[in-house]
């Protein structure tokens, strides 16, 4: 499809502000400019990427899915897509799923940490608690200051009533957090530590 210069003009005005607005959290509303430019221009890419990225913010993960499969159709598999994939899939308790994708990502992209993580994540989905461990202390290794990695231990731990690993990690969390949902979260993880898992 072709545009003339007023069409493109506008497609890029709609872009811009969709691109602005996601900045913003203002998912909603970039939803309605990536719309308007893929009704004109079904295969762009960064429209297609940005609206899989307002949908799951809003934890819309089905339209999320849908969108990022349709991605995958026009562009070469990357790290950072098959990551995106698997993320949304674990969102679903699709965790089998999600392992496969983010197994294809570290492939591409051994020296990531995010992949690391949500690969964690996926193996606890499934019952894989070794394979969980070892890629969530691989995760933390490579990127130290992540909250969020910390967070998905002193949670791992807490799971499996290790109280010395579970209190290592909440404090190490509690230690660094801003008043967050994550520092919350480790608060009161350590107030059932304490009181001995009541």
């Amino acid at each position: 499809m072709t545009f003339d210069a007023d069409n493109r003009a506008k497609l890029e005005e709609h872009a811009a502000a969709a691109s602005e607005l996601i900045k913003q959290g203002e998912y909603h509303a970039a939803i309605e400019h990536l719309t308007l430019v893929l009704q004109e221009a079904p295969q762009d890419a960064k429209a297609l990427w940005e609206l899989a990225m307002a949908y799951t913010n809003l934890d819309r993960n089905h339209a999320a899915l849908a969108v990022l499969q349709r991605l995958s159709r026009l562009v070469p598999g990357s790290g950072e897509l098959w990551t995106a994939i698997g993320c949304v899939l674990i969102r679903l308790g699709r965790f089998q799923e999600a392992k496969v994708y983010l197994l294809r990502a570290y492939e591409a992209d051994q020296g990531n940490a995010l992949i690391l993580r949500n690969l964690g994540h996926a193996y606890q989905g499934l019952g894989e608690v070794c394979f969980a461990e070892q890629a969530l202390l691989a995760a933390h290794r490579l990127d130290p200051d992540d909250n969020r990695t910390v967070h998905a231990l002193a949670q791992f731990y807490m799971r499996k009533r290790d109280t010395c690993m579970a209190e290592h990690w909440v404090r190490l969390l509690l230690s660094r957090s801003a008043p967050t949902a994550l520092a919350h979260d480790a608060e009161q993880w350590l107030l059932r530590i304490q009181s001995g898992w009541a």
